[in-house]
């Protein structure tokens, strides 16, 4: 008899954590494949680490968690090259610049380009909406990194 270890991820419990950027993600073009990582005491943070090239990770926050005023208005066009036009298909994350301050850690998150994935077909897409309009920040209080 073999035991199993619920922390140990099968290839396919791997597999579906891919994304993937048919497009590309701006600045890292050989990075079309991610593995999204999260834990249960992460969230609503997670981790966006390429396949390709593991040392290429982001921290990501869950849009909505982190403004809950955020709106997003994306063409039918892009909808549809993702796979679907149904908003209730897609996660929303802001990717976060990690910073250090006198008084701590910053997280700095910028609206204007967030990523979407269609969490049915695992197609993702970083969406630059305009010039920034505001950022927004907070202390990392209880974010280990």
């Amino acid at each position: 008899m073999t035991a199993t270890t619920p922390d140990i991820e099968t290839i396919d419990d791997l597999r579906n954590k891919i994304i993937e950027f048919p497009q590309g993600l701006p600045g890292f073009p050989s990075s079309h494949a991610f593995i999204m990582m999260q834990t249960p005491e992460e969230r609503p943070f997670a981790w966006m680490q390429s396949v390709a090239e593991p040392h290429v990770k982001f921290a990501v926050v869950e849009a909505y968690a982190w403004d809950r005023d955020y709106t997003l208005e994306v063409p039918d066009e892009t909808l549809e090259e993702m796979g679907s036009l149904d908003p209730l298909d897609y996660a929303v994350y802001f990717i976060l610049q990690i910073g250090k301050r006198d008084s701590g850690m910053t997280l700095q998150a910028k609206p204007n380009a967030p990523v979407m994935v269609n969490v049915r077909t695992r197609q993702a897409r970083q969406v630059v909406t305009g010039p920034p309009s505001s950022t927004k920040s907070a202390e990392a209080l209880c974010l280990q990194l």
